[in-house]
């Protein structure tokens, strides 16, 4: 070993000096989306996905854990309120098209459980019928998205200003 590199490892610079460009600070949890508004990522947020699609669950299972996001997945009611009586959640990701519930009464029951009653909930569905938002936004939900306009991208978009 040179007696340069002895040096540095010894913690003299051995007449070597250090780059003086100074890089921005950016900051991990606040991003832009494509048309310029900030949104939230609060590192470690926990997340319930609620969706009976395991193929929907998978893509976004993956791109929040990407982001920092701790995800848990229920692929059915019976399993999503079993966690939900148990666990804190900062936000509830419901598919609100699942067989065997009433599908509004779910948020309902959600916002009764003491546990997550100040979760926020995104509400995910297939159709855009007016009456379906205002049933959904009715019972305290926070965003209401169609599955077929949402990509991964655009939900992590969507938690981080729920999260604001």
């Amino acid at each position: 070993m040179s007696e340069d590199v002895k040096k540095i490892f010894a913690g003299k610079s051995a007449g070597l000096k250090r780059p003086t460009t100074k890089l921005p600070k950016i900051s991990a949890d606040k991003k832009k989306d494509s048309r310029g508004q900030s949104y939230s990522n609060p590192r470690g947020a926990r997340i319930l996905l609620i969706e009976n699609e395991e193929t929907i669950v998978e893509m976004y299972k993956m791109r929040l854990e990407k982001e920092g996001y701790r995800v848990e997945v229920a692929l059915d009611w019976k399993t999503g309120f079993d966690l939900v009586k148990v666990k804190e959640f900062d936000v509830l990701i419901l598919d609100l098209v699942m067989p065997t519930l009433d599908n509004y009464a779910v948020i309902s029951r959600i916002r009764n459980n003491s546990k997550n009653s100040e979760a926020r909930i995104i509400v995910l569905c297939d159709s855009a019928q007016e009456r379906d938002y205002d049933r959904v936004k009715q019972r305290g939900a926070a965003r209401f998205l169609i599955k077929s306009d949402i990509t991964p991208a655009k939900l992590v978009r969507e938690i981080g200003k729920v999260l604001k």
